[in-house]
């Protein structure tokens, strides 16, 4: 495998894991049934691309034990940075629906511009195919959340339900006791 192919390969299997990452734990502190559908969609589609490529790098010069080492640092790495876009959003006062779906949304797309990016500038034909069945695959993407965000806006999905699990009404808060 051409050192560019392979290169393109890891820099967008860690897009791919960050995206999939961030949908799994924003799954795990929704509420709604409506956005966790949105979401589990969206981890699964990640999931399947992780999938695709660790394949691909498989059949590369590297072994299964180096792109199985390398799957699960970038992971634990991916599971930070959603934390930290999570923890971002809560300081900015919630985590409802809205403001979950925006920073997804705003990820795929730039997702999306950096595949497209790199489509354009690779002169390599193989790795530039790659990354243009990428971009199709992101912008699928953004339409799956702009759709969830117009329901959430049209009030058919209500952001009160993707608050983190235990804030939701009838939650005890913190030093309250249940009677």
């Amino acid at each position: 495998m051409d050192q560019r192919m392979h290169d393109a390969l890891r820099f967008s299997l860690k897009r791919e894991i960050e995206a999939m990452a961030f949908y799994e734990i924003a799954l795990e502190r929704v509420r709604d049934a409506g956005a966790r559908a949105a979401l589990a969609f969206l981890a699964e589609e990640e999931s399947r691309h992780v999938g695709e490529l660790r394949e691909r790098l498989a059949r590369s010069s590297m072994d299964e034990p180096r792109v199985r080492g390398m799957i699960d640092a970038l992971r634990r790495a991916a599971q930070r940075i959603a934390q930290e876009k999570l923890a971002g959003i809560l300081a900015q006062g919630s985590l409802e629906a809205i403001a979950v779906l925006r920073v997804a949304l705003q990820e795929e797309k730039r997702s999306e511009e950096l595949y497209k990016l790199n489509a354009s500038t690779m002169p390599d034909v193989e790795v530039s195919t790659f990354y243009r069945g990428l971009v199709q695959e992101e912008r699928e993407h953004v339409k799956t959340i702009k759709a969830a965000i117009r329901l959430v806006e049209k009030g058919i999905i209500d952001p009160k339900y993707l608050r983190p699990r235990g804030r939701g009404k009838g939650a005890k808060r913190s030093g309250e006791t249940k009677r």
